[in-house]
């Protein structure tokens, strides 16, 4: 809970929680590398991750798929990478939910 105030013509107060805190399997589960043999968990291992970054490779190489796949496919990477680790170390959350209330 915090409160906001910059003169007297406003004030806010909030309330927040992250409801991320409230599961016990955590929201980058899909992200991280899954343990097990089923499709889930082989799209996200890193043996899956690099079949899927030489078939692309493979698809712009033979101009199957558009110019710049592969670099695109690269920074998702990059990007869930940073949500996990972003998770584990609990500087991110994309399920905070906060109100914000203006005084009558």
């Amino acid at each position: 809970s915090a409160r906001v105030s910059s003169g007297p013509w406003l004030s806010l107060s909030f309330e927040y929680k992250d409801l991320a805190l409230d599961t016990e399997v955590p929201w980058s589960l899909p992200l991280q590398g899954e343990s097990g043999w089923n499709v889930k968990a082989f799209r996200s291992s890193a043996f899956g991750r690099i079949v899927t970054m030489t078939g692309v490779w493979l698809l712009e190489t033979l101009r199957l798929a558009p110019k710049g796949a592969l670099g695109t496919l690269k920074m998702l990477e990059k990007g869930a990478s940073g949500l996990v680790r972003g998770e584990q170390t609990g500087i991110f959350t994309p399920m905070l939910f906060f109100i914000a209330r203006k005084p009558l």
